[in-house]
């Protein structure tokens, strides 16, 4: 596998010292490697305070045009910076390499003090990846398609109303499920299990089950339980009359209002994927033991 010549780097927006620590020793080691290192437009003024005498070997491009020509990605942030760029992958994206400046960094597989080793690995063709698919929300009013965007973790619908119920009709494939009361909904993708959904109750998916989940927030019935379905689903949910407004929210970061009959409908992406850098020496299990602390005991 040949080694990776241009990286295109995407910075979480805020500034703080791990974040200028990592930049700063990251910069000049792929320049040493005569890497071309791709900056989004915006992160110019940042990265001219931050690295002045090393700005004029940077390169900034639209984020359109750094996707189309980068051959890997860096992402130095957490979880919402990593699941940022990725929501706007198209088919054929690059792998991620994600370094987590975070606090949870569940998605990210890499930590910022040691890094560079899986980095250097990577650079020579050594390494693996795994794919996240990405789901496709659209939302139809009067049968036209009024908004079309992506999440990998999960989508959420909500009342736009506060403190007022909720009433949603959710159907799967066409066959009705339920009539959910309550605060709202959230569809998940197995990596996004771990997110909202669980927090709400859900279960939690391990990412290589192709399936998607239903998880009622505030559901006032004992039946209406989280619902696990398969990942090839197309879930149709409409607020029913007397709705003022819903807002659906896709990864907690793009909002859109819908409104009583509108008809919002989840897929699974057929094309699109995100190629995760896997981090050899990260497991799945153990990372919900030290995220979640999720069967941590002390043995005596």
């Amino acid at each position: 596998m040949p080694p990776f010549n241009t990286i295109c780097i995407i910075l979480k927006p805020n500034l703080s010292d791990d974040f200028d620590h990592v930049v700063l020793n990251l910069l000049p080691w792929l320049i040493k490697r005569k890497i071309k290192i791709i900056f989004l437009d915006s992160e110019k003024l940042k990265l001219k305070k931050l690295v002045p005498k090393i700005y004029k070997s940077l390169n900034f491009y639209s984020e359109k045009l750094a996707l189309e020509r980068a051959e890997l990605i860096i992402t130095l942030g957490g979880d919402g910076t990593f699941i940022g760029i990725c929501r706007k992958f198209s088919a054929g994206a690059p792998p991620v390499f994600g370094i987590n400046l975070g606090h949870l960094g569940f998605i990210t597989e890499f930590s910022s003090d040691k890094f560079l080793t899986h980095l250097d690995a990577t650079l020579r063709g050594l390494y693996e990846t795994t794919n996240l698919t990405l789901h496709k929300v659209e939302i139809f009013r009067k049968n036209k398609l009024i908004f079309k965007s992506y999440f990998l973790n999960d989508v959420v619908i909500r009342n736009g109303q506060i403190s007022r119920m909720l009433k949603l009709s959710v159907e799967s494939n066409d066959e009705h499920i339920y009539n959910l009361s309550g605060d709202g909904l959230i569809i998940s993708s197995p990596i996004g299990s771990t997110a909202y959904s669980m927090a709400a109750g859900g279960p939690i998916i391990h990412p290589t089950v192709k399936a998607i989940t239903l998880t009622p927030v505030c559901a006032h019935s004992l039946t209406h339980r989280p619902l696990v379905v398969p990942s090839e689903s197309i879930i149709k949910v409409i607020a029913q009359k007397g709705t003022d407004s819903v807002c659906v929210t896709l990864d907690g970061q793009e909002v859109v209002t819908a409104y009583a009959d509108d008809q919002i409908i989840v897929t699974r992406s057929k094309s699109r994927l995100v190629q995760i850098i896997k981090n050899s020496n990260r497991t799945y299990f153990n990372t919900l033991k030290e995220k979640f602390t999720l069967g941590a005991r002390e043995v005596k």
